[in-house]
């Protein structure tokens, strides 16, 4: 379970505590609101705390004043109005004469050009912009504060200080005086007023801006009676806001601008002219709603599995794929309770199957929690765990369960299984690789709903359920000593000790599986012809095709017959099986479960054995066999390159992915020779001495 940081438990219940937002609170202050969830039990405060989340986000939308209402969106306003009304000037200005300029030859020197351009504007003064003869903009004071004493006047239109009413249009708007001609005169004028307001706010001038402020909220926002502290922070914002745009205004007189489509001061409608007499009729505006129906037929969320299916089958989806993309259908199908077209799916319900998701069962599907929905399972889940733990049932022999601490403390409670994180990612990939593939279906829409919905890499690490670790050398004799390997009853009582050898696939897959590091499933779909010989080498072919599939294309690889594999009688049990005819190398195994896999039965006979004589540990599975076989390999410093030729790992680097063509199988043999962990057995499965 996730950890949710606004749940705490007090004297054995859970209590939501979040502090809100100051838009939420009456007095404008930090405060801390808390409330009982009314539960002991964390999942359901999981769910309450969520619901509570949610709850309070709907309120700050519905509390929350308008864009213009806020410090935020009155300096935007502030901004795209004398950006805007910049632009417009400059609209309207004649274009200049240009019949005195010499035309560019081929083979100007534009860099020349360049800097003498900027060397003319160096060389001219400040003083020589004929009405910025403001005491903050000379030469001798350009970034100063106004000295105190009367305010000089340099005509009746315009005060030097910026001050009155024309002072107050130029910083917040920047009118520009008539006589600036020259772009780069302009461009200077602007530069000034913006490096003004600069040192302005950097010295916290606020008076200076009070009146910019007045007279934006009296124009966006007149029923508006901000506080003395807020009221102080957009003055603030002002400065700032009017200096970005003159410092932006500066830079479009010399022809700099940004992308037009990102001039938020565009933002207007245009008003209607007259029609001309050509014109043809104007559309008629509709609102088409977020989840409207596209203008194709869309298709149902099983129809479009079958597409992608078929599209992906031939390119990158092996069987497995094609089956997990099947059950992540299924859940959400189940989840919903109808198999939806795919443009009603939404983001909410999107985000809902996600946390469903976290309580499924791991073996949802299987034995207790079969032909169950998703609900049903997840419901099922959570009574077993209260049953158990509050005794009613025995968790002897009930699989699926976990601890919340060590599996060994009696204290702890019990827990049902529930999907990984990594399971969890896998189910909304899949959805999501559906609903990008038929785009089409969904208006050409190429954003889907269950985007951004992964949990990251380090959150899917840290839920890691099981880290699987190798094999000690005496855990594997102590299992090879038991009564399959040295004798039993019955084939009923395989675990008992007796004289009865079967030599069945439950005698040699965990020794194949020892002795070669591969897959309990590619072990098990072995045919008899699969077993081959190459210049005395005797190996397993491991390949894919009819009855046989792998889990990826680079898991097809030769590996060689261990020397104890054969001195156990290996070969000769292959040439048994081929004397008789059979086709699969073990015919007593057989198919089951939801994806028809040969390890179904194999795996649950497999962990009953164990259990019945002792040797069973949660952590350690028929997987652990890999693990033990590649630490060993290493340990003996045997090349990365082989090691992973060997197990079926996916090759790395130019040199192993590109210009590699193989491993020789002798090259394969000396390298799997240096595995050997001293287990006996003689050719009649009697265990012996190491």
């Amino acid at each position: 379970m996730a950890r949710h940081s606004h749940l705490h438990l007090r004297n054995g219940a859970w209590y939501w505590r979040r502090r809100l937002p100051r838009d939420l609170s009456s007095s404008g202050q930090k405060a801390i609101f808390g409330l009982s969830l009314g539960t002991s039990d964390r999942r359901l405060a999981v769910y309450r705390g969520i619901a509570l989340d949610f709850a309070l986000e709907e309120i700050r939308a519905m509390t929350n004043p308008p864009g213009d209402q806020t410090i935020r969106g009155l300096l935007a306003r502030l901004r795209n109005d004398m950006l805007l009304q910049a632009e417009t000037e400059r609209a309207h200005r004649a274009p200049p004469q240009r019949s005195g300029l010499p035309p560019l030859r081929s083979g100007t020197n534009h860099s020349v050009l360049v800097q003498s351009s900027l060397e003319e504007i160096l060389r001219e003064p400040i003083s020589a912009m004929p009405t910025i003869d403001d005491v903050d903009l000379v030469e001798e004071q350009p970034l100063g504060r106004m000295p105190k004493g009367p305010r000089r006047v340099t005509d009746g239109n315009s005060s030097g200080d910026c001050g009155g009413d024309d002072g107050v249009e130029r910083l917040s708007h920047g009118g520009l005086p008539d006589d600036l001609a020259k772009p780069k005169d302009r461009a200077a004028f602007y530069q000034g007023l913006s490096r003004f307001l600069e040192r302005a706010a950097r010295d916290n001038d606020l008076e200076l801006a009070q009146d910019m402020a007045k007279s934006l909220l009296n124009r966006c926002a007149p029923t508006l009676a901000p506080s003395d502290a807020d009221f102080r922070l957009l003055q603030r914002g002002c400065l700032r806001t009017a200096a970005e745009a003159h410092r932006i205004n500066a830079q479009r007189e010399l022809g700099n601008y940004e992308s037009v489509l990102d001039d938020a001061s565009l933002d207007i409608l245009m008003n209607a002219g007259a029609v001309r007499p050509d014109a043809p009729p104007l559309p008629v505006e509709t609102t088409v709603p977020a989840n409207a129906a596209p203008s194709q037929p869309s298709i149902a969320l099983s129809e479009a599995l079958k597409y992608c299916v078929k599209e992906k089958k031939d390119a990158s989806w092996d069987d497995k794929s094609i089956r997990d993309a099947g059950t992540a259908v299924r859940l959400f199908v189940s989840f919903l309770g109808r198999d939806p077209l795919l443009h009603e799916i939404s983001e909410h319900d999107a985000m809902q199957f996600k946390l469903a998701l976290r309580d499924v069962p791991r073996l949802h599907g299987k034995g207790r929690f079969a032909g169950k929905s998703l609900q049903e399972a997840i419901a099922l889940a959570d009574e077993l765990e209260t049953a158990i733990n509050n005794g009613v049932v025995c968790p002897d022999n009930i699989y699926g369960l976990e601890r919340a601490g060590d599996f060994d403390d009696e204290d702890a409670a019990y827990r049902v299984e529930r999907l990984a994180l990594k399971s969890v990612n896998k189910h909304l990939t899949f959805l999501r690789v559906i609903l990008d593939k038929c785009r089409a279906y969904r208006g050409g829409n190429k954003v889907t709903p269950f985007d951004d919905l992964l949990y990251s890499k380090a959150d899917v690490e840290r839920n890691r359920r099981i880290v699987r670790v190798a094999f000690t050398e005496e855990e594997l004799h102590s299992l090879f000593a038991t009564p399959v390997w040295t004798g039993c009853e019955s084939a009923a009582a395989r675990h008992r000790p007796g004289s009865l050898i079967l030599k069945d696939s439950l005698y040699w897959v965990p020794l194949i599986g020892t002795y070669s590091g591969a897959r309990m499933e590619e072990i098990l779909q072995l045919w008899v012809e699969d077993v081959k010989e190459i210049e005395g080498v005797p190996f397993l072919d491991i390949r894919s095709g009819t009855g046989r599939r792998l889990k990826r294309p680079w898991c097809a690889r030769p590996v060689p017959v261990h020397s104890r594999l054969q001195k156990l009688g290996f070969l000769e049990y292959v040439e048994e099986q081929r004397q008789r005819g059979v086709q699969r190398l073990f015919p007593d195994v057989k198919r089951g479960g939801s994806f028809d896999t040969l390890s179904h039965h194999f795996t649950m006979d497999w962990t009953k054995y164990r259990r019945d004589v002792g040797v069973y540990d949660k952590g350690k599975d028929f997987h652990c066999f890999r693990t033990t076989m590649n630490t060993n390999l290493l340990n003996k410093r045997v090349n990365d390159g082989l090691i992973k030729a060997l197990l079926g790992h996916k090759p790395e680097g130019m040199t192993d992915k590109v210009y590699m063509s193989g491993y020789w199988l002798n090259t394969l043999q000396s390298a799997l020779e240096e595995f050997d962990v001293g287990i006996g057995l003689n050719r009649a499965g009697l265990a012996q001495g190491r």
